[in-house]
C-alpha cells in the first residue's frame, strides 16, 4: 500500500505474520534405523514421510508442515491414523519448533539443522522425558 502526506510517500509492505522459512528442511535423510523425507514449500504446503525400523517392525508416519492465513502447523498422521496438529510456537533460521499442550505425547516437536545433519526432538513439554533423532543426507534408492 502507497500513501502520500504531504512531502513524503510512505510505504507500507505487509508480509504475512505467520511467514516461516523452512527452506533448509526439504530432502531425504537417514539414519541406521529410518529416513525422514520433506519435499520442498508449495501452496503453504510440505510434504513428508517418516519410516522407521525398532522392536523388529517397520512403522510409517505421514507428515506435513502448512501455512495459511491462520498459521504454521505440524500436522502428524503416524501409522495413518487421525492427524494431530501441532502449532508453530518458535523458527529460526535453521530451526523449528511446534507445540500441542493438549496433546498426551508428544507435546513439542523441534527441528534443527547443523550442515548436513537435520535433528529433531519430541517430548512432554515440561523438561520431562524426550527423544531425540539424527539424520544425514542421503540419496532415494
Amino acid at each position: 500500500m502507497i500513501r502520500s502526506i504531504p512531502g513524503f510517500v510512505l510505504l507500507v509492505l505487509v508480509l504475512p505474520v505467520h511467514a516461516v522459512d523452512l527452506d533448509w528442511l526439504p530432502g531425504h535423510w537417514c539414519n541406521p534405523n529410518g529416513e525422514e523425507l520433506w519435499l520442498p514449500e508449495r501452496g503453504g504446503l510440505m510434504p513428508g514421510l517418516s519410516r522407521s525400523e525398532y522392536g523388529g517392525r517397520t512403522h510409517f508416519e505421514f507428515l506435513r508442515i502448512e501455512t495459511d492465513g491462520d498459521g504454521t502447523r505440524y500436522v502428524a498422521q503416524p501409522g495413518g491414523r487421525p492427524p494431530t496438529v501441532f502449532e508453530l510456537a518458535v523458527s529460526g533460521a535453521n530451526s523449528a519448533e511446534f507445540r500441542n499442550p493438549e496433546h498426551d505425547f508428544p507435546k513439542r516437536i523441534r527441528y534443527w539443522r547443523n550442515g548436513d545433519t537435520l535433528h529433531a526432538a519430541i517430548d512432554d513439554g515440561d523438561g520431562g522425558k524426550e527423544m531425540q533423532f539424527a539424520w544425514s543426507r542421503c540419496p532415494i534408492e
